[in-house]
């Protein structure tokens, strides 16, 4: 008996469970209604005798010609629907009422707020269909640019020809009102390799020459990924917090010079070579600003940042290998090495007696990839000794000395950028002059200008 009562009492237990369980449903599916005045119910049943032809639809335009589809849009068009409840049907697991959700935002000529971020937020979960009126709400009610926008948030590992040719058509009448396409941060959303390549694959098939710009910026972005595990990657941010660069006449050819030797029909890579202090970083960097505003990514790492964590034989050929694969993969990227000279020993050991530079030598000749070392000319002629090759392989740009008349002149400039404006100048003429000799006697290792300039940075510190 006792056993007969507990397998009663289980029965009992489970259909209390069951009968609260589906109380609680019900109770749920009221409230997700956004209405309660009974527009619900039609808007449903509209759902329902669509589904069949939503599903069979060649392209999402064919259901605004349905005339249960235009009803449906007519029934949320009411005032008794907020915009809230129009982006929460859009939210929903409906396809259907998610569409005519969106179709009725656009439809509305004004709305009580911001539909940007709730729609592209929403994006990333929408089918092609609804993500098709999707562009009609935005499109009415945002001034913002929305190609980066959406092709960074649209899941587009599973497109199909006719989600290819809805998005071409969307960037074609965007590019038509006059919004260029290109990428600002959105790129920062995309963290995983699959993601990426799938963006870039869907910018080729939509066209080149619509999207072009977008796909080297794909490219740059997920190569930056990559070397970012290696080295660093300037960018204009950082550079505006860095020491004043000034420009000057002789700086100015030097750039032009190895600007030219980059930019060749087959990109010929460029060995500054000149003693401390001369310049030779403030011309990389401005060079950097000028290749950054032609959409150039700069790379840097030197022989130590490559070797960094390789531990195990191979290892670092492996990584100088896909270092190269990637880098060969962008034209407009350049790999900055300072202490360029390092890269004739690194990577050898006793059972690999070529280098690093043995390894890139070959991809340098052929303009494959980009590169710009800097080192000092001692360091230099006995790189020439140990690798004759280097003469041919490298463009040498030799970087020397100012006279005293353009150090000191821009030893001023410099003065003048940083004194303050409501005290005059920082330093007189006379004392910029025994600065300057002091200088040459304390930091006698480094050449003019970076000698005065040094000693007048850490003065101001």
């Amino acid at each position: 008996m006792t056993i007969l009562y507990s397998f009663l009492a289980l029965l009992a237990g489970l259909g209390i469970g069951f009968a609260f369980r589906r109380w609680q449903e019900r109770k749920a599916d009221q409230l997700e209604l956004p209405n309660q005045a009974g527009e619900s119910g039609p808007l449903y049943k509209i759902a329902e005798t669509l589904q069949g032809y939503f599903d069979q639809s060649a392209h999402p335009k064919d259901l605004t010609t349905h005339p249960e589809f235009e009803r449906g849009v007519k029934l949320l068009l009411a005032d008794s629907y907020s915009t809230n409840d129009l982006l929460n049907y859009a939210a929903g697991t409906n396809g259907v009422i998610c569409c005519m959700a969106l179709e009725a935002m656009a439809r509305h000529d004004k709305i009580e707020q911001d539909i940007f971020e709730p729609i592209t937020n929403l994006v990333p979960n929408l089918g092609y269909w609804p993500i098709y009126f999707a562009f009609h709400a935005l499109t009415k009610h945002t001034d913002r640019p929305l190609v980066a926008a959406i092709m960074a948030r649209a899941n587009l590992a599973w497109r199909s020809p006719i989600a290819t040719q809805i998005l071409r058509e969307f960037i074609e009448s965007r590019v038509a009102a006059g919004e260029k396409p290109e990428f600002t941060d959105e790129l920062n959303l995309l963290k995983e390799e699959d993601q990426l390549e799938s963006l870039e694959s869907a910018l080729r098939e939509i066209s080149e020459t619509l999207t072009g710009r977008m796909l080297e910026q794909a490219q740059q972005y997920r190569l930056s990924l990559f070397l970012r595990g290696i080295g660093t990657i300037w960018n204009k941010e950082e550079e505006q917090n860095r020491e004043l660069l000034i420009e000057h006449d002789y700086l100015t050819e030097q750039v032009k010079a190895v600007e030219n030797c980059l930019q060749k029909q087959t990109p010929r890579s460029v060995l500054l070579v000149g003693e401390s202090g001369v310049g030779k970083t403030a011309l990389v960097r401005a060079l950097a600003q000028r290749l950054q505003e032609q959409g150039w990514l700069i790379f840097e790492a030197s022989a130590n940042e490559l070797m960094a964590g390789q531990i195990y034989i191979g290892e670092m050929e492996g990584r100088i290998q896909n270092l190269l694969r990637q880098l060969s993969k962008q034209r407009k990227a350049l790999w900055f090495v300072p202490n360029f000279q390092d890269l004739l020993w690194a990577c050898q050991h006793k059972y690999q007696q070529a280098g690093v530079l043995d390894q890139i030598f070959s991809r340098i000749e052929t303009g494959e990839i980009v590169l710009l070392g800097e080192t000092q000319p001692a360091a230099y002629e006995r790189l020439l000794q140990a690798k004759p090759r280097l003469r041919t392989s490298l463009e040498t740009v030799r970087v020397n000395a100012l006279n005293d008349e353009k150090t000191m002149a821009l030893a001023r400039q410099w003065v003048e950028h940083y004194s303050p404006a409501e005290s005059g100048t920082l330093i007189s003429k006379h004392t910029l002059s025994e600065a300057f000799q002091l200088s040459k006697q304390f930091l006698g290792e480094k050449a003019s200008p970076g000698n005065l300039l040094q000693f007048l940075s850490l003065t101001r510190q």
